[in-house]
């Protein structure tokens, strides 16, 4: 995996800042609901994405917005997307990064893209929400972690 080697870095930078996250809305004495359901969000976006990677067309038709679980069941939720990625990752070399996955988006339309484009906009979406996310909940008093990249890549 040469060309496509920082996808296992991204993804556990991902999921480290998933988890930062959620602890500080597990740590917020009243969570803004629609923080809870924006997370709830993110983790069914990961699961859809996942299950697209493993079943191509047939992914079951995604439920993007669940309703939101206590922050605790959310954490769970996120660990276990985030370990059956990690699986899926340790298994793929940069043909299967490159390879094509067709499945059906939102309408239900046959659509195809290329492995690395859809790991790259799951990564994306998840750092645009955590920025929604770390908004709603820093409008208390209390200021919501750091997510960037930079704090989390590893010194050289």
């Amino acid at each position: 995996m040469k060309t496509f080697a920082g996808f296992v870095s991204l993804f556990e930078y991902d999921a480290i800042s998933n988890r930062k996250l959620l602890d500080f809305l597990a740590s917020c004495p009243e969570p803004a609901p629609r923080a809870l359901a924006i997370a709830a969000h993110l983790c069914a976006a990961h699961e859809m994405w996942l299950s697209r990677l493993e079943k191509g067309m047939d992914a079951p038709p995604p439920a993007l917005w669940p309703e939101p679980k206590p922050v605790e069941k959310t954490k769970e939720s996120f660990a276990e997307v985030a370990r059956r990625l990690n699986v899926w990752l340790a298994g793929a070399d940069d043909a299967a990064l490159a390879a094509p996955v067709s499945y059906r988006n939102m309408k239900g339309e046959p659509v195809t893209k290329r492995t690395h484009d859809i790991l790259t906009s799951a990564l994306l979406h998840a750092a645009y929400h955590r920025g929604q996310i770390a908004l709603l909940a820093g409008k208390g008093e209390m200021q919501a972690p750091f997510t960037d990249y930079i704090f989390s890549a590893p010194d050289a």
